[in-house]
């Protein structure tokens, strides 16, 4: 019975598709008996999250923004 993915890759930088010796990504397939598919657009799906990161350290002056809270965690820090 199938139950669904096991794993799942995701080639923020563009190794993947960059990577010229395709061997240890066929290795990987094999082990997990997955395909690991590569989005020629890899590259600018990292660039954005870098970007956004430092968009987000701008407004906060350079500081780091406090990370986020889970749903119904006390309030600790002065309510942060």
């Amino acid at each position: 019975m199938d139950t669904g993915p096991k794993v799942v890759f995701w080639d923020l930088g563009g190794v993947l598709l960059r990577t010229e010796d395709q061997a240890p990504r066929r290795v990987w397939e094999e082990r997990l008996g997955l395909p690991i598919n590569v989005n020629d657009l890899s590259q600018y799906i990292g660039a954005l999250g870098a970007a956004t990161f430092a968009l987000e350290r701008v407004k906060h002056g350079g500081e780091l923004p406090p990370p986020p809270r889970p749903a119904g965690a006390p309030q600790t820090h002065g309510g942060h």
